[in-house]
């Protein structure tokens, strides 16, 4: 069961999903049930276990570990993803800013391999960032009125075995790649974004990755260093966010949910409407 997102005020999916979304019930997708070792699936197919391992990072906890060769790598979508579609495409970013990031150890430089993206299957609609085989890190921006942008760090930096932060944010018309929050690549555009119905983590990748998110504004200046210091819970500004749609530490025994006060869910498989009162309870509503 992957977990549900918002359009608006209001959710619509089955019983079974409303219950995946509260904080009490653990979720199948991209979640720590245990301590290190223990595995979740990588694929809505059931074809490959990823593990979690103690971080090496200060403050982590835990970390998706991606092992060597072990990750899909033959078909694009579904196998490459970790979620699966959503119920309903989400329109989250439009002409806006937006902010997409996640830290990423890459282990072992084999061809491309991607960290994290947010896309539309089967369109050119997403962004996201990899590593190139090139021996150069890269975001990559394809707004679906046919603009599109390689952001290329141009060197490096970041394939040294060790943990490094990535970000793709747009601020105002200007996307921009960043490497522990040092701005790499440009590109001028204000197009505007379809919806998206689809996440995708760790295609190909061989390393480690922790701490994803998806946040439908840009980054404060304070939050760029918070999310790239050497204690990751200093960002806990974006964990309350209404804006922030994404966000898997991997620590954790749920993927945290973001419903906001008063958020409604209607029931597509029982008629039953619930209100979300805040903290983790569904009352049901008439």
């Amino acid at each position: 069961m992957a977990i549900k997102y918002m359009a608006g005020n209001r959710i619509i999916g089955t019983a079974a999903e409303r219950a995946a979304l509260t904080t009490s019930v653990a979720q199948t997708d991209l979640i720590n049930t245990g301590d290190g070792g223990t595995t979740y699936n990588a694929s809505s197919e059931g074809d490959t276990d990823v593990g979690f391992v103690n971080s090496s990072k200060t403050g982590f906890g835990q970390a998706a570990n991606f092992p060597d060769n072990g990750n899909p790598s033959s078909t694009d979508p579904p196998e490459m993803r970790f979620q699966a579609d959503f119920p309903s495409a989400q329109n989250w970013f439009g002409s806006g800013e937006y902010c997409i990031g996640c830290w990423a150890k890459l282990i072992d430089n084999d061809g491309d391999q991607e960290m994290f993206s947010l896309r539309t299957d089967g369109t050119n609609n997403y962004v996201k960032f990899y590593h190139w085989s090139a021996n150069q890190f890269n975001g990559l921006v394809y707004i679906n009125n046919g603009s599109y942008s390689y952001l290329r760090a141009g060197d490096d930096t970041g394939n040294d075995g060790n943990w490094h932060h990535f970000m793709v944010e747009r601020s105002g018309s200007i996307h921009t790649l960043y490497i522990d929050n040092v701005s790499k690549a440009t590109w001028d555009n204000n197009g505007t974004f379809g919806s998206f119905d689809q996440i995708r983590v760790g295609r190909w990748w061989e390393g480690e990755l922790d701490e994803m998110f998806i946040l439908a504004r840009k980054t404060t200046s304070a939050e760029k260093t918070s999310l790239q210091s050497s204690v990751v819970s200093d960002i806990s500004s974006m964990y309350t966010d209404s804006d922030l749609k994404v966000y898997y530490n991997c620590d954790s025994t749920h993927t945290y949910p973001n419903l906001v006060n008063g958020l409604v869910f209607e029931e597509s498989d029982t008629g039953k409407h619930y209100m979300w009162d805040g903290t983790d309870t569904w009352n049901e509503v008439t």
